[in-house]
């Protein structure tokens, strides 16, 4: 099950992108870095929902920001999950489910950070 939904979730961001290629132009370099990437999906205890990191180059700063993403895994919406600029990733979720553990680099130095689901900032 979790190879199926990784390989879904690596499908569903190459189809969200806009490839150059369908506009009949060849890629270029700034196609290439604004690609978001899809990594290190974990599938909740009761199989529910998913949780993911999205990656992306900021070109202003030149340094790459990635934040949490949560789905369900019968489909719908995602929801972005963290919004700070900086490494958000590593998710994990708790035996019961409500809360995600995560390295963020939001401190100034990469720290463990824990995210209710039931609604709150992460600590």
């Amino acid at each position: 099950m979790k190879r199926w939904m990784i390989g879904a979730m690596f499908v569903l961001g190459l189809a969200s992108a806009k490839p150059a290629f369908a506009a009949g132009k060849p890629m270029s370099i700034d196609d290439l870095l604004a690609i978001k990437s899809v990594s290190d999906a974990q599938i909740s205890p009761d199989g529910q929902s998913v949780v993911y990191v999205v990656s992306e180059l900021d070109r202003a700063t030149d340094k790459t920001n990635s934040s949490l993403w949560l789905v369900a895994t019968s489909g719908g919406a995602p929801k972005r999950l963290t919004t700070a600029p900086g490494s958000n990733n590593h998710p994990r979720w708790s035996p019961d489910g409500k809360t995600i553990a995560f390295a963020s680099s939001r401190g100034g130095s990469s720290q463990v950070w824990l995210l209710p689901l039931a609604g709150g900032e992460a600590q």
